[in-house]
Formats: structure tokens, C-alpha cells, sequence
């Protein structure tokens, strides 16, 4: 995609301008006029950076944003920008950092940030949502038993059931009823292993998540508390 020359301050009003949602117009934008932009403003071209680093998380260039994140996140605290555009930027930008993490395989790293995004806010949802997201992939392996069990028993059925077609029905077929009793409790005795692995993994994941999400609103909670009773000292003197 080709621009011709315009001014800083255009540069700034012309990335804005772009249609929301078009990420990779925005993205070949910032890439094309990247020198243009240092020039701007430190505000303006904090805003372009988080605006690219946005565009780049939703085309799912994950490892690309894991490249510029740690620097918006060092200017967000040393530029002290809470909010940009009625958003907590600090906390967004952690959240982005510990989907792109998890999306690029560096689970525990992941999951490290979103135990520290549950400290900030124990009731957002779409933390949590992630949270026990991770967690499902902690205890992947709890399944994997129960996974091979039911792999196992589909396959002994079908080859139960080839049998029975081939050999057991044309030649003895005294040893229908017997054979298809073993191949259905065979059969169903897969699917219920299998059933009770996924629901205990799930249901662990669940108790897990709610102690650790007690336990963090619990701590907010006293420091809170602290804060709150070290300001009324400090208004007392």
C-alpha cells in the first residue's frame, strides 16, 4: 500500500480516520509512516502505538505483539497514562500480553499474568473466563488416560462388531446375544470413562478457580482496607 508525503499532524488524524475494524489497513498505515510517527507528540504517538498493537492482536500476529508490548506497557506506567480513549490501558495491555503468550505456547508465562490481572480485578469476566482457560490446559493431562480408554474401547467395538458380522453371525450364531451384550457394555463403558474424565477435569478446574478467585478478592479486599485506614491516619496528622 503506497502514501503520498503528508504532515506529522496529518499522519496522526489520517490513522484515526480509518474505519474501525480495519485492522490491516491500520497496521500497513503505521508500518509505512512508522518515522513520521516518532515525530509526533509523546501522546499521540503513544496512542498510534497502543492503536498498532491493537491491530496486530486481532489479526492474530500474536508473536509480533509479544515484540511491541513490553515497551507500551513501560510507557503506560512511566507516562503514567491510566486510561486512553475511556479504557484502562495498563490492564488491557496485560491482558493482550497473556492471550498473545498462551497463543505462542508460553503457557506458564500466561498464566502468571492472568493470576496478576485477577489481583487487579477478580470480578472481570473475561479474565476469568481466561483464567480457567488455563487452567483446563494445566490439567490436560488428568484426561489423557480416560482419552486413550475411550479410544481404546471405540476401536475393540468395531473390531468386536467386524467379527461379528464376518465370522460370528454366519457361523455361529448361537453367540449373537452373547457378543453383542460384551460389544455394548464395551461400547458404553468407553463413553462413561471418557464422560467422567472430562467432567473431572472440569470440575477441578472450577474449585480451583474459585478458591484462587476468593482468595484474591480476599486480599484486595485488605488492602483496601490498609489503604483506606493509612490515608485517615495521614488526615488525622
Amino acid at each position: 500500500m503506497t502514501y503520498i508525503h503528508i504532515s506529522d499532524q496529518s499522519v496522526f488524524d489520517r490513522f484515526l480516520a480509518i474505519e474501525s475494524g480495519s485492522y490491516r489497513e491500520m497496521v500497513h498505515f503505521y508500518e509505512d509512516y512508522r518515522d513520521t510517527i516518532t515525530r509526533l507528540d509523546i501522546r499521540q504517538r503513544f496512542e498510534l502505538y497502543v492503536c498498532y498493537i491493537e491491530a496486530l492482536f486481532e489479526m492474530g500476529k500474536y508473536a509480533e505483539v509479544l515484540l511491541h508490548i513490553d515497551d507500551a506497557i513501560e510507557a503506560t506506567i512511566t507516562s503514567n497514562y491510566s486510561e486512553l480513549l475511556g479504557v484502562d490501558i495498563y490492564f488491557n495491555l496485560l491482558m493482550k500480553k497473556a492471550v498473545s503468550l498462551y497463543q505462542t505456547g508460553k503457557v506458564e508465562e500466561s498464566e502468571k499474568i492472568t493470576t496478576q490481572l485477577l489481583s487487579m480485578n477478580p470480578d472481570e469476566p473475561n479474565v476469568r473466563f481466561f483464567f480457567k482457560d488455563n487452567l483446563m490446559h494445566r490439567y490436560r493431562k488428568l484426561v489423557l488416560p480416560t482419552r486413550v480408554f475411550f479410544i481404546a474401547g471405540v476401536i475393540s467395538t468395531m473390531i468386536i462388531m467386524a467379527i461379528e458380522v464376518l465370522v460370528i453371525i454366519p457361523f455361529y450364531s448361537e453367540y449373537i446375544d452373547v457378543i453383542s451384550r460384551v460389544r455394548n457394555i464395551l461400547f458404553l463403558f468407553s463413553i462413561l470413562i471418557f464422560i467422567s474424565g472430562e467432567a473431572s477435569r472440569f470440575l477441578l478446574m472450577e474449585w480451583q478457580a474459585f478458591l484462587q478467585i476468593r482468595l484474591l478478592r480476599k486480599q484486595k479486599n485488605i488492602l483496601s482496607v490498609k489503604k483506606t485506614v493509612s490515608n485517615l491516619h495521614k488526615t488525622g496528622k
